[in-house]
């Protein structure tokens, strides 16, 4: 985890200590960036928390059913309706901790362009850099492994139906 030292290492090393008023500023968009990146993280991690969640959900109702067995499968419908509920519940959460973590991102990079250290950015932000970066992100993986789980919860939802 990055500390707040090494954005004041970083600080030491591009600026110029002779104007106060500009190292009162810097401090303070300092600070900015160092709230702005542990908010990031801990969006990253209620994202990967609620996948957890989820996860253990799934689980738990798959082993309910598969403890039944295939002959009573058409019995369980209702599981199936409470698994998609969530999985479109999830989707929600996923959509706005991916605009909240972009936001942070965002703000982390002007705040680096402010301060002149952008170069120190690991990775660029939407349709900047290599193409590598464009491939497929965090964001796609989350928001498509619920879409897919949805359509996977609907499709049995009907399988028990008729």
């Amino acid at each position: 985890m990055v500390s707040h030292r090494f954005f004041k290492r970083l600080y030491i090393m591009n600026f110029d200590f002779e104007m106060p008023k500009r190292k009162i500023k810097d401090q303070y968009l300092l600070e900015a960036l160092n709230q702005n990146w542990f908010h990031g993280r801990h969006v990253e991690n209620e994202r990967l928390w609620f996948t957890n969640i989820y996860a253990i959900i799934v689980a738990g109702v798959l082993a309910v059913i598969g403890s039944a067995g295939l002959e009573r499968f058409n019995q369980f419908y209702y599981l199936f309706i409470f698994l998609d509920i969530i999985s479109i519940f999830g989707i929600i959460i996923v959509y706005k901790l991916n605009n909240e973590f972009k936001n942070h991102m965002v703000a982390i990079r002007n705040i680096c362009e402010k301060l002149n250290i952008k170069e120190f950015m690991a990775l660029p932000l939407g349709g900047e850099g290599p193409r590598r970066y464009k491939i497929i992100s965090v964001k796609y993986a989350f928001l498509g492994f619920y879409i897919l789980m949805i359509l996977i919860w609907t499709f049995l939802i009907f399988a028990t139906l008729y």
